[in-house]
């Protein structure tokens, strides 16, 4: 019988497909009994007259209903109607470890807790004498009650043995390695996991599924295949004949206990590896209480205080660097040698809040060593939080909303940072919020017993102020069109580092050094990142990844050739900012990259999605042409960070390059009827060009701008003839302006304030113009009449940005937070706006861009489910390097 949506078996009443498992389609389904999501596993009918396979389902039925454990999948019941045999399972909420792993390896601490659930969870089945056969990642559902075993399709009695002849027709072809070859005459399992013996016919018992646990944790780990090749035949030569790399050759902060354990659970021969799954589970257990350091001799440190206060820390920071309490009597003992070796533990943001990221600024570890400072959020935006080391105690501070580039007063009693526009400082145990002068758009600072140095705006030099507040005073000078930013005190509190570069981001920043006693400053290193000093090492960002590089302080000079402390630490790189801190007594936080990738995504203006378009990935600024027939997007390269336009046919669902600048921070505006893009890019020292072409990449680039200040194109009005912008120059920072195409095409300033007026959009009847501006403290939406003289006002309250007009302009969208917001306008002929309201959009919405009618939208969203990214605090960081020397 067919099964959809609707179909009842028995008391159950099928909802959707779920899946399919190694024995059977997966359907979830209603149990109208007893009101609760069941799921059904079904024989499917072209299976039901294989009696060997019909077998293999009974017997899943008889195995699975043996084993109650909190880490298997439960079975509710059995049945059969209309000849369809099906098994009622519980319903679980949650990914498989093969979807989780698509993202990348787990942090440590879910590896640990899921495979001690897992094998937990074995245990229990072969003590029950029932063997899984295909363990492997897809296997294995990660839920909020922790980690399920599924699938016992393949399960066998212990006593059962496999034919000889399995390895009948598996030696060529391609294999996907995702699924298993359940033919008869074949392997039954998944190649990538199964033990040697398995794949040469021989008897599989418990530790069978020990070989396959270890491959699992591998893969966990590393977040690569302990075994892997092209064809069948070359992974099955891997599995019997190869050894994986050693997994603390490829994370070096793993345990080596960890890395023993799952040596010895691959091992070729069954009598050398764990006998059974709770002798694991007791390994992985103790791994857990001892923590990176389970495995090699107790830390050791040089002087008692010391000692104490990485004690202190450590205990502070949960399982990764927890030790066990024999070691932590030994250390406290003082039976300790002069050598230390690196702890490491992993930082979590809190409950319900996000880590902002290299963005808004890395997080700030105190002087004293004994609190971190950083900025994470929520849909409310981001505020600052300390977290206290030693306790594990984390805080929100009250008035620090908006805070970005946090940094701590020499004292590590105070905390500067960045909001409102302004320079704001306050002690890090809470109180008022005092501000020390205005800072428009901050771009870093830092804090010795001379005073704080800061960059005020993004096209500035460095400047100073007292820690007290009052007038900046200039320290550096920075070229025209050149920034001066993340400026960081060296030891003596005198000198410092900083970034120079062009402030339209289009060429890597380079690392200076200068002096409060002034002079010219001094070039460290070309194509760097923010820098830190610490145990005398230059700490910086090359090529996506942390490096450490020694450097003379008294000639402020790198010395001998940079190592690679941390892979593919998050960085933005329109900022030359790396998410990594260190200190002086050898403490070292950073956190890795977070996949970006978007999905296109139709949305009703409830909130409900309507349709993808294309493929995930790192996309920017959707635009539609009029009709609705085109859109455009910028596409980010993961490698390089450039940026072209790409374009979606959305009737023909096909994609194509539009550009080919290769260009960082290129902007564009999509024309009317979408057959043309206006395209900008900014090279060195910002000098911005515009030119336009046809959006099948041919033709004649036609040059309409050269410009010797930074430049974006925002907007292409309705009727084709203007273009909208902004410039940044030093004085007025962002400046809107128009080109007028069936003019003089010069381009015409319409907004020039000391405030920052950004992302111009022209209303489809070509009367009013919408745009953001910080003149209120932050930025806020504002609606002015154009060309001009005429009305203007303050359309948003509480927050506003990337203004859009509907297509009828009955609307104007904006964002606020996470939320889009829209105005009404009673009538668009006329400046009136109503008040704005909350469209029930979802808040992981990144941009969007107003459809053809009133009723869809074009969003960019995250591209599956967002990966936390914790922070990776590491003690004693400097020792991990002498054995890559």
């Amino acid at each position: 019988m067919p099964i959809t949506a609707g179909t009842k078996l028995g008391p159950y009443e099928i909802v959707s497909a779920a899946g399919a498992g190694g024995m059977g389609e997966v359907y979830k389904a209603r149990d109208t009994r007893l009101d609760r999501t069941v799921a059904i596993k079904v024989l499917p009918q072209h299976l039901a007259t294989d009696a060997a396979l019909r077998e293999r389902f009974e017997r899943e039925a008889k195995a699975v209903s043996s084993l109650q454990h909190p880490h298997i999948c439960v079975l509710h019941d059995v049945g059969e109607q209309d000849g369809v045999d099906y098994l009622v399972m519980e319903y679980l909420e949650g990914e498989t470890l093969a979807d989780r792993l698509l993202k990348g390896p787990l942090p440590a601490e879910q590896t640990l807790r899921y495979a001690a659930e897992v094998a937990d969870g074995l245990d229990r089945a072969h003590r029950a004498g029932i063997v899984h056969r295909d363990l492997k990642p897809a296997n294995i559902m990660l839920t909020k009650a922790g980690a399920k075993i599924l699938d016992f399709g393949l399960a066998k009695g212990q006593a059962s043995a496999m034919g000889a002849s399995a390895m009948t027709a598996m030696v060529t072809g391609t294999q996907n390695q995702s699924k298993p070859l359940t033919a008869e005459g074949s392997i039954v399992g998944t190649f990538q996991y199964m033990a040697p013996e398995t794949l040469e016919g021989g008897e599989t018992d418990a530790r069978s599924d020990i070989f396959s646990f270890g491959a699992v944790v591998y893969e966990m780990v590393t977040g690569r295949r302990a075994f892997s090749g092209k064809t069948q035949a070359s992974v099955i030569a891997a599995v019997l004949a190869s050894e994986p790399p050693p997994i603390s050759s490829l994370v070096p902060m793993t345990p080596p206990a960890l890395d023993r354990v799952v040596r010895t659970c691959m091992a070729k021969d069954p009598d050398e590896r764990f006998q059974s799954a709770h002798d694991v589970l007791l390994q992985l257990r103790w791994i857990t209480d001892a923590g990176s350091q389970a495995g090699v001799p107790a830390p050791v440190v040089a002087k008692r205080q010391l000692r104490k206060r990485l004690l202190l820390v450590v205990a502070g920071l949960g399982w990764a660097a927890a030790l066990g309490a024999a070691v932590l009597a030994v250390m406290l003992s003082g039976h300790l040698k002069l050598k230390q070796r690196p702890l490491a533990a992993e930082i979590s943001s809190p409950a319900g809040m996000d880590f902002a990221g290299a963005l808004l600024g890395a997080p700030a570890i105190s002087p004293d060593e004994t609190k971190l400072a950083f900025v994470a959020g929520d849909a409310q935006g981001p505020r600052l939080w300390i977290r206290d080391l030693a306790s594990g105690q984390t805080v929100a501070l009250a008035g620090t909303d908006g805070a970005m580039f946090v940094f701590w007063s020499p004292d590590s009693r105070a905390v500067a940072f960045f909001s409102g526009g302004k320079l704001k400082k306050m002690d890090a145990a809470g109180g008022p919020v005092q501000i020390l002068c205005d800072a428009p758009e901050g771009r870093g600072g830092s804090w010795s017993a001379n005073g704080i140095i800061f960059t005020p705006n993004i096209l500035e030099s460095l400047y100073r102020v007292p820690e007290g507040g009052g007038t900046p005073e200039k320290i550096t000078t920075a070229k025209p069109g050149w920034t001066h930013r993340n400026p960081y005190f060296l030891p003596d509190g005198e000198r410092f580092l900083f970034i120079g570069r062009d402030a339209a981001g289009t060429s890597a920043g380079s690392l200076y050094a200068g002096s409060l006693k002034g002079g010219e400053p001094t070039l460290v290193l070309e194509h760097a990142s923010n820098a830190q000093y610490s145990g005398g090492y230059l700490l910086y960002l090359k090529d996506g990844n942390l490096v450490a590089q020694g450097f003379d302080l008294s000639r402020l000079k790198v010395r001998g050739s940079p190592i690679a402390v941390a892979e593919k630490v998050d960085y933005w790189n329109a900022r030359d900012l790396a998410y990594f801190a260190a200190s002086a007594g050898g403490m070292l936080l950073y956190r890795k990259s977070v996949s970006t990738s978007t999905q296109a995504t139709w949305m009703d203006r409830n909130g409900r999605e309507q349709g993808k378009v294309g493929e995930p990935g790192l996309y920017l600024d959707p635009q539609l042409s009029v009709d609705g027939s085109k859109l455009a997007l910028l596409k980010v390269d993961q490698t390089s960070q450039n940026e072209d336009v790409w374009v979606v046919d959305l009737k023909r669902n096909n994609m194509s390059r539009a550009t080919f600048a290769e260009a960082a921070n290129l902007r564009y505006a999509l024309s009317p009827d979408g057959n043309l893009v206006a395209v900008n890019t900014n090279t060195s020292g910002s000098h911005g060009q515009i030119w336009m072409q046809p959006i099948s990449g041919a033709g004649t680039q036609q040059a309409l701008v050269d410009s010797p200040v930074w430049i974006a194109t925002t907007d292409w009005s309705r009727d084709g003839r203007y273009l909208f912008g902004q410039v940044q120059e030093n004085k007025t920072r962002e400046d809107v302006f128009f080109l007028d195409l069936k003019g003089d095409r010069k381009l015409t300033k319409f907004l020039q304030s000391p405030a920052s007026e950004q992302s111009a959009r022209l209303s489809p009847n070509g009367k009013w113009l919408a745009y953001q501006s910080d003149e209120s403290g932050r930025m806020e939406v504002y609606v002015a009449a154009f060309p001009g003289p005429g009305s203007r006002g303050q359309i948003s309250n509480g927050g506003g940005t990337f203004p859009q007009w509907s297509h009828d302009g009955k609307e104007l969208y904006f964002t606020s937070g996470t939320k889009l917001m829209a105005a009404p306008i009673p009538d668009p002929a006329s400046f009136q706006f109503g008040t704005p309201q909350p469209l029930p959009m979802p808040d992981d919405l990144q941009t969007y861009a107003p459809g053809p009618t009133a009723d869809r939208f074009l969003v960019l969203k995250p591209a599956g489910k967002p990966e936390a990214s914790p922070v990776r605090l590491v003690l004693n960081w400097t020792e991990a390097l002498e054995s890559k020397k």
